[in-house]
């Protein structure tokens, strides 16, 4: 890795792509004015492109979208290569998705950086709640973009894509900096394909810095950077008691019911307060970044009026630094379908959320042992894990980390950049730390509480676009300069 400085200098040729073996001559880095005007004039490029990505229904891990998951990955690869990216190809993946990778040389004494982002969605759910078809990228009267993956992570794509071509218009053949696309195709699955092929082939997404476009900041036009991310893990939890079947009335309180001895068990995983109390799992990490206010977390969870708030401590520790459990699914009998019976088994699906830091698979089996000793009259229990990633801690301190701060700063209008976590994971971030621990990590995007990531309505904000396009421009512009 070179300092923060940018690549040393050499012998020049003048005018972009220059041949002859020689580097371009040096330009003048940008300001944040030049590049507003640059991204200004290919916003209207971004809304066609990110209608066109958007039109994809690239729900991955579903047989009926598999096709679409293709078709989008092929649409990137074909931008790609026409930006000169010559090795541009979709690459399967251990967990058989398909992520696309492409790269471009770095100059002599340039770092590589990594530009990560994703193409798959979370499935649209009930369509009939979104305001337009979720597949068709729409402007609302509010002037945001709408449409599945809109902003997760679609548009962050986009602005790879966009910001790769006007450098190349720029500085022709010859890019300021090593470039390495990286386009997940399962990342909303919860990892398991793209993480295990970083930790089996390290040298096919080795850079100096990782861009990861895929969080966002705390409200429209606030700057933020996510510093920390929790571990991930998905568990189904099954209850068997009976044979099959049998009448309420006739056995109702002489037959143990499954649905009731796995309430009774899923109740041990959280106190009256609301906080994690499962044995050998710490619950009381605080964070030491920006606060995030209690107001703030009821207006952007849509808390309904007088219902309080679950958990103890601040709310940034809460969700940033401290593990959740939350039941996402639960299974014995549709209401509509439901008879006077006893059923005999029921199931839940449970979303696990771990500290940064924390190893995932040995606090998963903390759940899994208390879930075991907890289930009541010797009922029978059973698990089906999904795969799950580590959390992560990125280094503010890293010269790359600080130069990109510089420019998002400066795409904001000079606003203070602040250190943010996220409850969310994303799995690639631990397998990249794990695998290439020199690297620095960076991670932004377009998100922020409105743009509704994996409900419906998600959309993105052209503004918020906007400014994440210039960050990145300016940050990778500025290398040129040497």
């Amino acid at each position: 890795m070179t300092d923060a400085a940018g690549p040393r200098s050499e012998a020049r040729a003048s005018g972009p792509g220059a041949s002859g073996g020689l580097a371009p001559e040096p330009h003048r880095p940008l300001t944040a004015v030049e590049a507003e005007r640059i991204v200004d004039g290919m916003m209207g490029e971004a809304f066609a492109e990110l209608a066109e990505l958007v039109a994809f229904p690239s729900v991955a891990g579903v047989p009926e979208t598999a096709g679409a998951c293709a078709a989008a990955a092929d649409w990137i690869v074909a931008r790609l290569a026409a930006l000169g990216l010559a090795d541009a190809a979709r690459v399967p993946m251990p967990d058989g998705s398909d992520a696309v990778l492409a790269s471009a040389p770095a100059p002599e004494g340039a770092p590589t950086v990594v530009l990560y982002s994703h193409y798959d969605v979370q499935p649209p759910l009930d369509r009939a709640s979104w305001r337009s078809d979720p597949f068709a990228l729409t402007v609302g009267d509010d002037g945001r973009w709408y449409g599945r993956g809109s902003s997760d992570d679609k548009a962050n794509t986009v602005i790879h894509l966009l910001v790769l071509a006007r450098l190349r218009e720029r500085y022709g053949d010859r890019l300021p900096v090593g470039i390495r696309v990286v386009v997940e195709g399962s990342e909303e699955r919860g990892g398991g394909g793209l993480d295990r092929f970083a930790a089996q082939h390290p040298e096919r997404l080795a850079g100096d810095v990782f861009l990861v476009q895929d969080t966002g900041s705390r409200a429209l036009g606030r700057p933020g950077i996510t510093v920390a991310l929790r571990a991930v893990a998905n568990l189904t939890v099954r209850v068997d008691a009976l044979a099959g079947s049998v009448h309420a009335g006739q056995f109702g309180g002489g037959a143990p019911d499954p649905a009731m001895a796995l309430i009774r068990m899923l109740a041990t995983l959280k106190n009256d307060a609301g906080d994690v109390t499962v044995a050998g799992l710490p619950a009381e990490q605080r964070w030491d970044g920006a606060p995030y206010g209690e107001d703030e977390l009821r207006a952007d969870a849509g808390v309904l009026p007088d219902v309080e708030l679950p958990g103890s401590g601040d709310a940034a520790s809460r969700l940033w630094a401290r593990p959740s459990v939350s039941v996402t699914g639960f299974d014995v009998m549709p209401i509509a379908e439901a008879t006077a019976a006893i059923q005999p088994a029921a199931a839940a699906r449970l979303n696990l959320r771990f500290a940064p830091g924390t190893d995932a698979e040995a606090s998963l089996e903390l759940v899994r042992r208390q879930l075991r000793e907890a289930a009541p009259w010797g009922v029978r229990v059973f698990f089906a894990d999904e795969s799950h990633g580590a959390g992560m801690r990125a280094d503010p301190d890293g010269p790359l980390f600080r130069r990109f701060a510089e420019s998002l700063s400066a795409a904001h209008g000079g606003a203070e950049v602040e250190h943010l976590g996220a409850g969310g994971s994303i799995p690639f971030c631990g397998a990249i730390a794990e695998a290439l621990p020199d690297a620095e990590l960076v991670l932004f995007g377009t998100g922020e509480p409105l743009t509704r990531p994996h409900a419906p309505d998600e959309n993105v904000h052209p503004d918020e676009l906007r400014r994440m396009a210039v960050a990145v421009l300016l940050f990778l512009d500025g290398f040129g300069s040497a």
